[in-house]
This record gives structure tokens, C-alpha cells and sequence, in this order.
């Protein structure tokens, strides 16, 4: 009996090393594969400019004097003319010049911005670019692979992988749900609707944050007790899933920086007021270094 109990105690401990294993295992994969995402021709390291449109004409090509400038290696001098009207693109583009929208020659339909979820993509010579709008600011957003910052890239920082940062919540609905005002990095404001918080313990201490609805789960913008000292100075992002089978989880395992972190030209949304906590979350991604 005795040793059968043993037997029986040897193999709980082995699952539970074993599913640590297989966490820490998980884990590393999902930043690798966050890593990669960042290195996509389009990823993050690869924005290479974000240039805000007058309305009327703006030119577009290699010339340093235009609104939209692009990289000598891929574009001519003068490549075209972006139109703003209205609030409306349209893009016109010089005669013999290989400047494609979505792989095909041009149309007279306006561009479709990021706003839409599927904005037109326009590319010349290796480099790309789309639409994005902010309220009443529209721009061109550059992707160029041959950008510094991917090109020497040298991965990312993390905090040590540890399960004590998969951390038990409740969700806590507002009734009625209220509406936060967020700001970006431009100092522009956003009414976005909050439903609800979620509720959770940090070495003891009661926190909770604020969360944003999105496809199964919650956004989490926010700031600690690392803030500014090893993590990102305006804030940090993290996706919490619901959960099919079992308990709610926040696993701040899977903390990043917001895209501000990595280029001056995204236009990141700020913690929302009160998604400050004095507890240090040691978890997650620390500072970009470049």
C-alpha cells in the first residue's frame, strides 16, 4: 500500500513538471511567433513612415520635398498624387510609373483606410503602403523590409517565463457599462465603451483594470510598478481570452509593448484613467532596446 501511494505521489509530480514543461515550452513559442510577427514585411519594425496629408495635393515619390516621400531604391523621383478631398484619397500616378493598388493598376474609387479594416494596399518597387485614419487626421503609413530597425534587430526583452504570473480573475460588469475617454499619442480623445473590470490578487494586493471588448476576450491597456523603469514608459498591452473550460485567467506571461514602443510612427491609445496599479507585474515584455 505504501508503495503503491508513493508510486501514485511520483506520478503527480511528474504531470505537474510536465505541464510546466509544456507551459514554459508554450510560451516561448508564442514569442517567437510574436517576434516573427514583428518582422513580417509588414510588421511593426518594418514601418519605415507615417506621413499626414494636406488636403488637396500631395505629392509622392523619392523627392524629399514631397508630403510622401519613399525610399530612392524604390520609387522615382515623382511617382504620383495623393488627393485629399472631403475627407476622400484618390491617387493619381505618373505616366510609365509601376506604383500598383493591390496588386493591379489603379481605379477612380477612393482609397479604403485602415478605419475600414481592410485598407488598400499600394506598393512600388519592394516597399508598401495603406491609408489610416485618426478622427480627422488621414495619412500614408510606409512599410519598407530594408528598414533599420528590422533589419538589425536583435530580439526582444522579456521577464523570466514563470507561472506565478498566471494570475485567477473575475469579470466585473458596470451596470449600465460606462464610457471611457482614451487618448492616443497624437492628444487626440476616443469615447470607447467599457463593459465591465476585471478583478484579480498580485502578491496579496486586490487590483483591477479596466478591460476593452474585442473577438473572445479583453484588452488590457495599462501601467504598473515597472512602468518607466524596465517596461515601456506609456504603457503595456495584453489580450485576455475567455475561457472555454475552467476558471477565468490573466496571464501576464504574455504582457508587450503597444507599437509605440518599437517606432515613433504608430498612434497608440494611452491607458485609460484609473488602469494605473502600484504593483510591480515582473512579467512580459520589458523596454525595446532597437
Amino acid at each position: 500500500m505504501v508503495a503503491a501511494t508513493a508510486l501514485v505521489f511520483s506520478f503527480f509530480l511528474g504531470s505537474q513538471t510536465d505541464r510546466s514543461a509544456s507551459y514554459i515550452d508554450s510560451q516561448k513559442k508564442w514569442r517567437a511567433d510574436y517576434e516573427k510577427s514583428l518582422l513580417e514585411p509588414e510588421g511593426w519594425l518594418s514601418v519605415a513612415g507615417l506621413f499626414w496629408l494636406k488636403p488637396g495635393a500631395n505629392a509622392v515619390g523619392s523627392d524629399p520635398d514631397s508630403a510622401v516621400v519613399l525610399p530612392r531604391y524604390a520609387s522615382p523621383f515623382q511617382a504620383g498624387v495623393f488627393n485629399l478631398n472631403g475627407g476622400k484619397v484618390t491617387l493619381s500616378v505618373v505616366p510609365g510609373v509601376d506604383l500598383k493598388v493591390n496588386g493591379n493598376g489603379l481605379t477612380d474609387a477612393p482609397l479604403q483606410s485602415d478605419a475600414t479594416g481592410h485598407p488598400d494596399q499600394m506598393s512600388i518597387g519592394g516597399v508598401t503602403f495603406h491609408l489610416i485614419q485618426r478622427a480627422d487626421k488621414v495619412g500614408i503609413r510606409l512599410y519598407d523590409p530594408k528598414n533599420h530597425n528590422r533589419t538589425s534587430f536583435r530580439g526582444l526583452h522579456w521577464y523570466p517565463i514563470d507561472q506565478k504570473w498566471v494570475v485567477p480573475a473575475t469579470f466585473v460588469p458596470y451596470d449600465p457599462p460606462k464610457t471611457a475617454q482614451i487618448a492616443n499619442v497624437l492628444g487626440q480623445i476616443t469615447p470607447v465603451p467599457i463593459r465591465g473590470y476585471l478583478s484579480f490578487k498580485v502578491n496579496g494586493q486586490d487590483c483591477r483594470l479596466d478591460c476593452q471588448d474585442e473577438p473572445g476576450g479583453w484588452f488590457l491597456d495599462f501601467k504598473d510598478g515597472t512602468t518607466n523603469k524596465t517596461t515601456y514608459g506609456a504603457g503595456r498591452f495584453l489580450d485576455v481570452m475567455k475561457p472555454k473550460d475552467g476558471p477565468l485567467v490573466i496571464d501576464f506571461n504574455q504582457t508587450t509593448n503597444p507599437p509605440c514602443g518599437y517606432t515613433s510612427f504608430a498612434t497608440c491609445p494611452l491607458p485609460p484613467k484609473g488602469n494605473e496599479l502600484e504593483v510591480e507585474i515582473k512579467a512580459g515584455e520589458k523596454k525595446y532596446h532597437g
